[in-house]
């Protein structure tokens, strides 16, 4: 049995996404980055990212940031080329600990 249209492929989703892309409202917006299969051309990637509603914020071969909504996250989820999708990280810098 296939996939419906707006069902993302969770299998490419980072488990806070998933969740965000079912559960979340249509006007939240979150920063994603998409993992391209390698041999993928880069200019035709960022312009099918766009036309499933995607901002493009930075693009390059082994990553794609992306800023979506629920619904243009469902729609790049489908997208053949693409591996993964993830949630950014975030970087944490140690306490200064005291002399």
């Amino acid at each position: 049995m296939g996939r419906s249209l707006q069902e993302p492929d969770t299998e490419r989703l980072a488990p806070g996404l998933q969740r965000w892309c079912s559960q979340g409202a249509s006007h939240e917006h979150k920063t994603a980055i998409i993992r391209p299969r390698f041999s993928v051309n880069l200019k035709d990637a960022v312009h099918s990212l766009e036309e499933s509603g995607a901002e493009v914020q930075s693009s390059g071969r082994g990553a794609i940031t992306v800023v979506v909504s629920p619904e243009s996250l469902a729609q790049v989820a489908q997208l053949p080329w693409v591996v993964a999708i993830e949630e950014p990280r975030r970087m944490f810098t140690r306490a200064a600990v005291p002399a």
